[in-house]
């Protein structure tokens, strides 16, 4: 049994290695802040060697652990939301700007990240229906 998990650990740090880099670019992405990502990485890639033994069993190991961040990501969100969520009124005031700008800004912002998402996973094979 020891070799096993000795064997487990051998991958995921090969993977880790391997895409932990991409894993925190994607991250970003999602957060939008360099700490954030890392944070969220960390806790994701925490999840997912708590479960390697099923992600590698994964048609697609890579795609597994993004849907971890997303999902750490998306608890965040979240836990954060019910805490405080500026509205677009107090963002306009902040910015010095028309609402109508900040929920523009939004939108093509969240646009950009779907269109960059579907790239993403058609080019490994999925699709977001899947």
């Amino acid at each position: 049994m020891r070799r096993g998990r000795e064997r487990a650990e051998v991958d995921f740090e090969q993977y880790v290695e391997q895409r932990g880099r991409a894993l925190e670019r994607y991250a970003y992405v999602l957060t939008g802040d360099a700490h954030r990502a890392q944070d969220l990485t960390q806790t994701a890639l925490l999840k997912a060697y708590r479960r390697w033994s099923w992600v590698v069993r994964a048609d697609h190991p890579d795609v597994y652990v993004r849907r971890i961040v997303t999902t750490c990501y998306l608890d965040w969100r979240r836990r954060r939301s019910s805490t405080e969520e500026p509205d677009d009124d107090a963002i306009a005031r902040v910015l010095q700007c028309l609402i109508g700008a900040v929920r523009s800004h939004a939108s093509r912002g969240l646009h950009q990240l779907r269109e960059l998402m579907d790239d993403t996973l058609t080019s490994e094979g999925t699709t977001r229906d899947e």
